[in-house]
Protein backbone atom coordinates (compact mmCIF):
# COMPACT_ATOMS: atom_id res chain seq x y z
CA UNK A 1 0.00 0.00 0.00
CA UNK A 2 2.89 2.62 1.25
CA UNK A 3 4.73 1.83 -2.21
CA UNK A 4 1.10 2.59 -4.51
CA UNK A 5 0.58 5.81 -2.72
CA UNK A 6 4.46 6.73 -3.14
CA UNK A 7 3.94 6.05 -6.89
CA UNK A 8 0.89 8.26 -6.54
CA UNK A 9 2.46 11.04 -5.47
CA UNK A 10 5.14 11.13 -7.70
CA UNK A 11 2.68 10.82 -10.96
CA UNK A 12 1.03 14.05 -9.85
CA UNK A 13 1.70 16.84 -11.27
CA UNK A 14 0.78 20.51 -10.99
CA UNK A 15 -2.79 21.73 -10.01
CA UNK A 16 -3.28 17.78 -9.66
CA UNK A 17 -5.57 16.84 -6.49
CA UNK A 18 -5.28 13.61 -4.47
CA UNK A 19 -9.18 12.85 -3.58
CA UNK A 20 -10.02 10.62 -0.93
CA UNK A 21 -13.02 8.65 -1.01
CA UNK A 22 -14.64 7.30 1.48
CA UNK A 23 -17.17 4.43 2.19
CA UNK A 24 -19.51 3.04 4.36
CA UNK A 25 -18.34 0.64 6.41
CA UNK A 26 -19.25 -2.82 5.88
CA UNK A 27 -20.21 -3.94 9.56
CA UNK A 28 -22.21 -0.90 9.59
CA UNK A 29 -23.66 -1.43 6.45
CA UNK A 30 -24.79 -5.03 7.60
CA UNK A 31 -26.12 -3.56 10.69
CA UNK A 32 -28.26 -0.56 8.92
CA UNK A 33 -29.74 -3.22 6.67
CA UNK A 34 -30.71 -5.38 9.50
CA UNK A 35 -32.70 -1.90 11.08
CA UNK A 36 -34.36 -1.56 8.07
CA UNK A 37 -35.14 -4.77 7.38
CA UNK A 38 -37.19 -5.57 10.87
CA UNK A 39 -38.29 -1.56 10.58
CA UNK A 40 -39.93 -2.55 6.81
CA UNK A 41 -41.52 -5.31 8.76
CA UNK A 42 -43.37 -3.95 11.39
CA UNK A 43 -44.88 -1.84 8.87
CA UNK A 44 -45.86 -4.18 6.55
CA UNK A 45 -47.41 -6.84 9.22
CA UNK A 46 -44.94 -9.48 9.10
CA UNK A 47 -43.48 -8.97 12.14
CA UNK A 48 -45.95 -8.65 15.03
CA UNK A 49 -45.36 -6.02 17.87
CA UNK A 50 -48.42 -5.26 19.51
CA UNK A 51 -50.72 -2.71 18.34
CA UNK A 52 -50.37 -0.99 15.08
CA UNK A 53 -49.83 2.52 16.44
CA UNK A 54 -46.91 0.24 18.84
CA UNK A 55 -45.33 -1.38 15.43
CA UNK A 56 -45.12 2.18 14.22
CA UNK A 57 -43.83 3.47 16.64
CA UNK A 58 -40.99 0.62 16.91
CA UNK A 59 -40.19 1.16 13.17
CA UNK A 60 -39.27 4.47 13.53
CA UNK A 61 -37.21 3.70 16.67
CA UNK A 62 -35.35 1.20 14.37
CA UNK A 63 -35.36 3.64 11.23
CA UNK A 64 -33.83 6.44 13.89
CA UNK A 65 -31.22 4.19 14.38
CA UNK A 66 -30.24 3.58 11.15
CA UNK A 67 -29.87 6.96 10.31
CA UNK A 68 -28.00 7.96 13.33
CA UNK A 69 -25.43 5.39 11.89
CA UNK A 70 -25.58 6.75 8.42
CA UNK A 71 -25.19 10.80 9.37
CA UNK A 72 -22.22 9.41 11.92
CA UNK A 73 -18.86 10.42 10.50
CA UNK A 74 -16.84 7.41 12.43
CA UNK A 75 -19.19 5.03 10.15
CA UNK A 76 -17.39 5.91 7.57
CA UNK A 77 -13.50 4.43 6.10
CA UNK A 78 -11.97 5.50 3.46
CA UNK A 79 -12.20 3.15 0.21
CA UNK A 80 -10.55 4.42 -2.25
CA UNK A 81 -7.58 7.55 -2.88
CA UNK A 82 -7.47 8.54 -6.43
CA UNK A 83 -5.15 10.97 -8.55
CA UNK A 84 -7.12 13.49 -10.56
CA UNK A 85 -5.14 15.43 -13.15
CA UNK A 86 -6.48 18.82 -14.14
CA UNK A 87 -5.55 19.61 -17.68
CA UNK A 88 -6.13 22.60 -19.94
CA UNK A 89 -8.64 21.96 -22.96
CA UNK A 90 -9.07 25.55 -24.22
CA UNK A 91 -7.46 28.97 -23.34
CA UNK A 92 -8.32 31.81 -25.22
CA UNK A 93 -7.41 35.95 -24.90
CA UNK A 94 -9.55 38.23 -27.17
CA UNK A 95 -8.04 41.64 -26.45
CA UNK A 96 -9.87 44.42 -27.58
CA UNK A 97 -8.77 48.05 -27.72
CA UNK A 98 -10.75 50.78 -29.50
CA UNK A 99 -10.75 54.17 -29.04
CA UNK A 100 -13.13 54.37 -26.34
CA UNK A 101 -12.95 50.92 -25.03
CA UNK A 102 -10.81 49.01 -24.49
CA UNK A 103 -10.85 45.35 -22.05
CA UNK A 104 -9.47 41.96 -22.22
CA UNK A 105 -11.28 38.39 -22.03
CA UNK A 106 -9.52 35.71 -20.99
CA UNK A 107 -11.47 32.28 -20.92
CA UNK A 108 -9.66 28.95 -19.06
CA UNK A 109 -11.56 25.72 -19.23
CA UNK A 110 -10.50 22.78 -17.31
CA UNK A 111 -11.19 18.86 -17.45
CA UNK A 112 -10.35 16.31 -14.82
CA UNK A 113 -10.63 12.53 -14.95
CA UNK A 114 -9.22 10.33 -12.74
CA UNK A 115 -6.08 8.74 -13.65
CA UNK A 116 -4.96 6.23 -10.84
CA UNK A 117 -6.72 4.60 -8.03
CA UNK A 118 -5.63 2.75 -4.75
CA UNK A 119 -8.51 0.55 -3.05
CA UNK A 120 -8.22 -0.17 0.52
CA UNK A 121 -9.14 -3.59 1.61
CA UNK A 122 -12.12 -3.49 4.31
CA UNK A 123 -9.18 -4.33 7.12
CA UNK A 124 -6.50 -1.48 6.16
CA UNK A 125 -9.44 0.73 5.61
CA UNK A 126 -11.08 0.50 9.42
CA UNK A 127 -7.18 0.59 10.52
CA UNK A 128 -6.77 4.33 9.06
CA UNK A 129 -9.95 5.07 10.27
CA UNK A 130 -9.37 4.17 13.81
CA UNK A 131 -6.11 5.83 13.70
CA UNK A 132 -7.21 8.96 12.42
CA UNK A 133 -9.05 8.44 15.18
CA UNK A 134 -7.37 7.81 17.95
CA UNK A 135 -4.92 11.11 16.57
CA UNK A 136 -8.07 13.36 17.01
Amino acid sequence: MASELAELVKNAGTNDTISIVSSLDGGILGTVNDLLTRARGLRNGSTMAGTASEAAAKAKQLEDRAQALLDDPGSYVISKLWLVPTYETTTTWSPVNLLFARWNTYTDERGEFVAAEIKFDDRLAREVHDAVQRAH
